[in-house]
């Protein structure tokens, strides 16, 4: 279980709703369930996430092209993919979710 996506998945356990935050998401948020901060909004995971003390499992995924090189994701994918960031996440879902929370994937640029 070295894959940070793999590690997420078992934390994840028996959940039956995740949060999805994405890069125009930019108010406070508690963590409720497990959370999946996505490219820009791992900006969020940072600055919010990391003051709580949480029972749930966060991750952050992308290919850094809203967050910049700079800054270190969980799960980096390839840039030259061709796919959303959001789309992977919304495959990887794991098979016990019944509902997903979205914060910040409205407006700007139309894969977010």
């Amino acid at each position: 279980m070295n894959h940070p996506w793999d590690k997420f998945y078992v934390e994840v356990g028996e959940a039956h709703e995740l949060t999805l935050v994405g890069p125009r998401h930019h108010e406070p948020h508690y963590l409720e369930s497990p959370t999946i901060y996505i490219d820009g909004g791992a900006r969020l995971q940072r600055c919010y996430a990391s003051s709580q003390v949480s029972k749930f499992p966060t991750i952050t995924v992308g290919d850094g092209d809203s967050l910049g090189d700079d800054n270190k994701l969980d799960l980096r994918l390839d840039r030259d993919k061709d796919f959303s960031d959001l789309a992977f996440a919304l495959r990887h879902i794991p098979d016990s979710i019944q509902s997903v929370i979205m914060l910040g994937f409205l407006g700007g640029r139309r894969d977010h």
